[in-house]
């Protein structure tokens, strides 16, 4: 049985400063396959990315040895837990599934602050 993954690009122990560095608003959602919230954030995250085109979405899986440090690095305990970096830095974070109005909203607000 194949194993489910999200529909952004991986966020990876290689990839992680450079990617933080490329892009001015970088969100990244920590996931794990278990997690029941994980599936449906991602369609709503999809659904938005579209009309957010100035932010770099990407997902870390959480209970792998590089999600794990990834994780740690940043404060993230459980899933799903989305963070936002502002040029390079952390800048907020939202733990706990968000319907999709709510989660708009958040990327919203995000945005508004990188400008």
């Amino acid at each position: 049985m194949e194993t489910w993954q999200p529909s952004t690009p991986a966020l990876t122990l290689s990839n992680y400063e450079q990617l933080l560095a490329e892009h001015k608003v970088v969100v990244v959602h920590f996931w794990a396959a278990w997690d029941i919230h994980a599936r449906p954030m991602d369609v709503s995250l999809q659904k938005m990315r579209p009309e957010l085109d100035s932010i770099a979405f990407f997902s870390c899986e959480i209970y792998t040895a590089a999600g794990e440090i990834i994780a740690a690095l940043n404060g993230v305990f459980t899933t799903p837990t989305l963070l936002c970096f502002l040029n390079g830095q952390h800048h907020d974070t939202s733990v706990g599934y968000l319907r999709p109005e709510q989660l708009r909203a958040k990327l919203s607000e995000w945005l508004a602050a990188s400008t």
